[in-house]
């Protein structure tokens, strides 16, 4: 099974017991914007309750354009319920 599909059922019984109030993600490149997009299609966080943060602003800017809150990697920790790394390994 696919990463993405594993997070995105693991999301949904989170979303049932309505555990998750923000969802933060660290990185929106290729990965984590496929990852959003997963998400938002599947309806499990609303756009809303998603914050994202990047290094590079122009991937921030897409983010800000599909409806997601973006900030800093402090702020994406401080106000998230769920965080999810999606960087590449040597970016930690």
């Amino acid at each position: 099974m696919k990463i993405e599909k594993i997070l995105t059922l693991k999301l949904v019984k989170l979303k049932e017991k309505r555990v998750v109030n923000r969802l933060g993600v660290i990185g929106f490149g290729n990965m984590g914007r496929a990852l959003i997009e997963g998400i938002i299609e599947k309806r499990v966080v609303e756009e809303s309750k998603i914050l994202v943060s990047d290094k590079d602003k122009r991937k921030l800017k897409s983010a800000e354009k599909l409806g997601i809150k973006i900030g800093k990697n402090r702020e994406v920790a401080e106000k998230s319920d769920i965080i999810i790394l999606a960087v590449k390994p040597d970016q930690i």
